[in-house]
């Protein structure tokens, strides 16, 4: 399997987790109308939610992608991560976007599911090297996501 190309998988984790980024700096402000003085424990608990769920799911998505290939777990992980903002931008239901962002949990696989396919596609001396690749991407996107949601809000 080494020699693959795994570059598509840069893109893919970088545009997920900024958008699961850009809105974090505005959140907040955005929910408080519906939670008030509660919006910071109601987020809280949905990610708690989204953390069990992913605890739960990722190693499913781990044995499907074993057995399956990578490519449409690692799609379907991306695609469900993404359902609370769908949601909210075409419901503006703060209520239903904070539920979905719970229940997104069980998709949370890509990232696992990207390092997974980024060693298979590497040979074993870049292996390191290509996954370092994969974990930049994830905190260079979480690092302009924020700032880019604030200037943009």
């Amino acid at each position: 399997m080494a020699g693959r190309s795994f570059a598509w998988i840069v893109p893919v984790i970088f545009l997920e987790f900024f958008a699961l980024a850009l809105n974090r700096s505005v959140l907040p402000q955005v929910l408080s109308s519906a939670f008030r003085e509660d919006v910071y424990v109601v987020m809280g608990v949905a990610e708690s939610v989204k953390g069990i769920l992913a605890f739960l799911f990722s190693p499913l998505y781990g044995i499907w992608s074993d057995a399956r290939g990578r490519r449409i777990p690692i799609a379907i992980a991306a695609a469900g991560v993404g359902i609370p903002h769908i949601v909210y931008a075409l419901t503006t239901n703060a209520r239903l976007f904070v539920i979905t962002t719970g229940v997104s949990g069980a998709c949370t696989a890509s990232f696992p599911l990207a390092c997974a396919y980024v060693a298979d596609a590497s040979a074993p001396n870049r292996r390191a090297v290509n996954i370092g690749v994969v974990v930049g991407t994830l905190g260079c996107s979480f690092a302009v996501g924020p700032l880019a949601g604030g200037v943009l809000a």
